[in-house]
């Protein structure tokens, strides 16, 4: 850990670009004639509980928080009376995710306010939860990083009701997540061989299932927060520490010790490509790298928040200059010009799906990520201030950054009642009494800043619908009954570029192609519905030096990418095309003047979106494969997207406000 972090302990730091702490105006008049933070943070999580938190009429005792789109698990939005467990231990199609994450804002309200207001809540959510330790994560396809929200609630929920069921609730997760999810060799652990040897990748996986292995920032950090806390409430028992420490090494031990940080300190989206592993592997394509794209919000909170704890912990001043450097990069490149939080980085065009029900949440995470970061900075200042590492002055400036984001989420992205389809879209499930509560949605400012689409962590890029034409030169060509036999093929061969493969076999003996990296052999840009196309992404080389030049460059993984305003139209651009060869008002695609054309629009971190009716509307940060672009429904369907107002975003202001309220709290002493 500390020979890979020594740079940062001679670079000096400031805070010259933080935001001052000038009163400003909201849209209904001067910051004093607003509420207080604690008013705000009072009403807001009466609101989400009065709007939002729901009960099952067939099942009278079980709670959730409802969600524009779904339910929860696989539920619409419009069978919100369809919530029920499918067995005592199986919740699917009630909760997810960010009803943890609410389950941590009601705590951390309660420890704030030293309050037991909606005490009954943890419990009620605990008796029909899947997330516990007894799921079998070897039957199904489970993610890890939902069951760590839960552990990570738990503990929340312990520091608040001082109830010793709730930690060891969130114990059991702890050790359950660190089982299923850590890249061990885990036959190892349990082997009674004394010549066996670790063969640790190292790492958290995002999901368990072979398809999903990815190791994606925020699931590493969620478990390096978990193991920092439980190593700071407990200093008597080391193991915590070791965990802790274990990841944060992992975290910081590739890519010449920025490990999954940008240069500008931002935590990145994760490591590509997907089953990366550092061991002793030569193969390129294992070896894990920084996708180098800055990621959501709540990433940088996470490790601040874990840096906090680990500095209290242990004394070691790396982690607290960690801490302050993940904090000035966010004050630095996550704020608008009105001084606030940036809107997180994702594709509009999922409005209308969870808004309108064609799905079930394809992408609508997001408007919990940035809350989560506010929550975490409060506990960043407020552990740091406790034994006062974080200054008067450091103070003043954050708390002004917070409340400029407090004032703005207050005057702009409230919704008062009565709700419509006009101000809330999300306006279903069942009918209340009308009361006085605001709602909010998922931005806080103008939202005029540019969004940026993260990178596709795996190794092919796929499209489906799309059709490569090429004059027979390929590297193999058969009949493989099987899009992942063809795929696999494109493996077996290190000059493989890209392969074709159709579903309908409309040449004899023929579904799949393979091509080389001979750029001139193939083009890619005829809607075909019954072919796929799946093209290696090209880890290790970059346009730095290249842009507008046809000489190939050479990638870690043995194949070529080009840095031309050809290489959209044979879908083998560098993966940092995008930000280093195309201007700034060009580097967010958009689909005005392209809407039908089949072409490719090349997207930040090595992906590619498309504006025509073959694009795929289902899109997350873990992957952008096919996609359409963000303005795809606005420019191509003409649809005017309402906003979407629920629990996720209701419970993003809770937490903003809260946080307000701890620093508010810290500032008057």
């Amino acid at each position: 850990m500390y020979a890979v972090l020594t740079l940062l302990l001679v670079l000096s730091f400031s805070f010259s670009s933080l935001p001052s702490s000038k009163k400003t105006e909201g849209s209904h008049g001067t910051n004093t004639a607003l509420p207080n933070a604690t008013t705000r943070a009072t009403e807001a999580l009466d609101g989400l509980l009065y709007y939002f938190w729901e009960h099952d009429p067939k099942a009278k005792k079980i709670g959730f928080f409802f969600s524009c789109g779904q339910i929860g698990g696989w539920g619409g939005n419009e069978v919100w009376t369809q919530c029920s467990c499918n067995t005592r231990d199986a919740c699917t199609d009630c909760y997810r995710w960010w009803d943890a994450v609410s389950l941590e804002s009601i705590a951390t309200y309660g420890i704030y306010t030293k309050s037991n207001r909606n005490a009954t809540v943890p419990s009620t959510i605990y008796a029909h939860s899947p997330y516990n330790e007894k799921w079998n994560a070897t039957a199904i396809c489970t993610f890890i990083d939902d069951f760590l929200w839960y552990g990570i609630a738990y503990l929340r929920v312990y520091e608040w009701l001082k109830e010793p069921i709730w930690l060891n609730r969130s114990l059991g997760i702890y050790n359950w997540s660190w089982f299923y999810g850590w890249d061990d060799d885990r036959v190892n652990e349990t082997s009674t061989n004394e010549t066996s040897t670790n063969t640790s990748c190292g790492g958290v996986w995002w999901n368990n299932c072979e398809d999903h292995h990815f190791k994606d920032s925020i699931t590493i950090l969620q478990m390096l927060h978990f193991s920092s806390k439980l190593a700071y409430l407990f200093p008597k028992n080391d193991t915590y520490l070791l965990k802790a420490e274990k990841v944060w090494n992992w975290f910081f031990s590739f890519d010449d010790g920025y490990g999954l940080m940008t240069e500008k300190y931002l935590v990145s989206t994760g490591a590509v490509p997907e089953n990366c592993c550092n061991s002793s592997s030569t193969d390129p394509f294992a070896k894990c790298h920084n996708s180098r794209i800055p990621g959501t919000s709540y990433n940088q909170g996470l490790l601040m928040s874990s840096s906090a704890y680990l500095y209290r912990r242990t004394g070691n001043k790396t982690y607290l200059l960690v801490g302050m450097r993940a904090l000035e990069a966010i004050l630095t490149n996550y704020t608008t010009d009105e001084g606030i939080l940036i809107d997180e980085p994702r594709g509009y065009q999922n409005y209308q799906y969870d808004c309108w029900g064609s799905s079930s949440d394809p992408g609508g995470d997001w408007y919990s990520f940035q809350g989560i970061f506010m929550l975490h900075l409060g506990y960043f200042v407020e552990t740091l201030r406790d034994n006062g590492s974080f200054s008067d002055d450091m103070l003043e400036k954050v708390t002004a950054f917070i409340q400029k984001t407090s004032d703005s989420a207050w005057t702009k992205s409230v919704v008062w009642p009565p709700f419509n389809n006009t101000s809330d879209a999300c306006n279903t499930g069942p009918l209340k009494p009308a009361v006085n509560y605001p709602k909010f949605h998922w931005w806080w400012g103008e939202n005029t800043t540019s969004q940026i689409i993260p990178p596709d962590p795996s190794i092919f890029f796929h499209k489906s619908q799309l059709r490569c034409a090429g004059n027979n030169t390929q590297l193999w060509e058969g009949l493989t009954n099987d899009e992942n036999v063809c795929k696999g093929k494109c493996m077996e061969y290190s000059n493989c570029s890209k392969y074709l493969y159709s579903s309908y076999q409309d040449v004899p003996g023929i579904d799949c192609w393979i091509w080389s990296y001979n750029r001139t052999d193939h083009l890619c840009h005829k809607n075909d519905y019954d072919f796929s196309v799946g093209i290696k992404r090209p880890v290790g080389a970059s346009c730095s030096g290249h842009c507008n030049s046809s000489t190939p460059i050479k990638t870690a993984s043995g194949g070529v990418c080009y840095c031309d305003a050809q290489c959209d139209k044979h879908l083998d651009c560098c993966l940092d095309y995008v930000d280093q060869c195309l201007p700034e008002d060009k580097q967010i695609p958009s689909c005005k003047g392209t809407c039908n054309k089949n072409q490719a629009l090349p997207i930040r971190g090595g992906g590619y979106c498309w504006c025509t009716m073959g694009c795929n509307p289902w899109y997350t940060d873990n992957n952008s494969i096919g996609s359409c672009c963000k303005d795809y429904v606005q420019e191509c369907q003409l649809i005017t997207i309402p906003p979407c107002l629920d629990a996720r975003t209701q419970g993003s202001a809770v937490n903003l406000f809260i946080s307000h309220l701890r620093v508010e709290q810290l500032s008057q002493g």
